[in-house]
């Protein structure tokens, strides 16, 4: 017997056997024992044998009742066996149910762990940090409550066991159970894998980002200085250089030391700047709210700076030119006005 309906039949067999042996020990043999008594009363000569195969049909009456009563506590074991096992059955089906529910769910979570997303600042970075560790709280919950209840309702399963006297179950397919169990466990590491090396990359995406802004605030910051302070170069040159051609000559020096100046201490910042751009260029910086200015315009102002300058400087040129030539006449005149003091 290896199901419920048969083992419910075999009892109602059973059941209807006994009562039939009951109806024919209550009514056909009562009446048949009355025709042996009928036959005693009129003094029958082979009555022993009457009353012989009266004795041998209650013998065989007595083996059939003491037969079924042997062979109903086996039927119903049998019952309660394969109950025992459609109730197993009914776990392993929850079992194999959640296990889809779980693969489902490995499944979805494979796929958004395996996505490189296209982070482009902060803030994308921060989402994106963001929803990993929601899902790392997700995963948090579904092992304390969906996996441990998966689990734990494997271990009963692998625990029932029917037996008794008459027969003994256990499922048989525990490799079933334990193959899921097996393909969970295997993919919930590999998820814990995955969700590591996304956040590596998330967290270098933010590092990222935030060197970005850092490079993108830093050359806001340096080009202004830059503009700044050519502004100021161009505003400081001045357009009188000295009343004398000897102190218009000596201005030289310092114009030359204002302008060795600049250029080092403008070289100094250029460096500073090239470096910063291309330390944004290296990452990725493409824009820059923080400020109007690029290499280009950044070069524009050198130029008129360095304009500026050479225009200061020509000027300079033409003052000391004019009191040269200034001198050179106050000395021709002096050449012809001394011999006629002198004389």
């Amino acid at each position: 017997i290896d199901s419920v309906s048969e083992a419910t039949l075999h009892i109602k067999l059973l059941d209807n056997f006994d009562k039939e042996r009951d109806a024919v020990a209550s009514n056909t043999v009562v009446h048949w024992k009355k025709t042996g008594d009928e036959l005693e009363s009129e003094k029958y000569e082979n009555l022993e044998r009457v009353r012989n195969r009266e004795s041998e049909v209650d013998a065989n009456l007595d083996t059939l009742a003491a037969l079924s009563a042997k062979k109903r506590p086996v039927l119903l074991d049998d019952l309660a066996r394969e109950e025992f096992r459609v109730q197993v059955g009914l776990k392993v089906e929850e079992h194999t149910a959640k296990y889809k529910e779980l693969m489902s769910w490995i499944a979805e979570k494979e796929a958004y762990l395996n996505v490189k997303e296209e982070i482009n600042n902060i803030s994308d970075a921060q989402v994106q940090i963001t929803l990993l560790e929601a899902y790392e709280a997700e995963k948090v919950r579904l092992t304390d409550t969906g996996v441990a209840y998966f689990k734990d309702l494997g271990a009963h399963i692998l625990a029932q066991k029917y037996e008794t006297e008459y027969s003994s179950w256990v499922w048989e397919q525990p490799e079933l159970i334990t193959g899921h169990e097996s393909d969970v466990a295997n993919k919930w590491a590999e998820l814990a894998e995955l969700s590591g090396e996304k956040r590596r990359v998330l967290d270098g995406d933010l590092e990222r980002e935030e060197e970005k802004e850092r490079l993108r605030i830093e050359f806001a910051q340096l080009a202004a200085d830059y503009v700044r302070w050519s502004s100021d170069n161009e505003n400081n040159l001045v357009s009188h250089f000295g009343f004398t051609l000897a102190e218009v000559e000596a201005y030289a020096h310092t114009l030359e030391a204002q302008s060795k100046a600049v250029d080092e201490e403008g070289a100094q910042r250029m460096s500073e700047i090239n470096a910063n751009w291309e330390a944004g260029q290296a990452i990725g910086v493409t824009e820059n709210k923080y400020t109007e200015h690029n290499l280009d315009t950044l070069a524009a102002q050198r130029e008129k700076m360095e304009g500026a300058i050479a225009a200061c400087k020509e000027a300079y040129e033409k003052e000391l030119e004019r009191q040269r030539r200034n001198d050179a006449l106050c000395r021709e005149y002096a050449g012809l006005v001394d011999p006629f003091l002198e004389w």
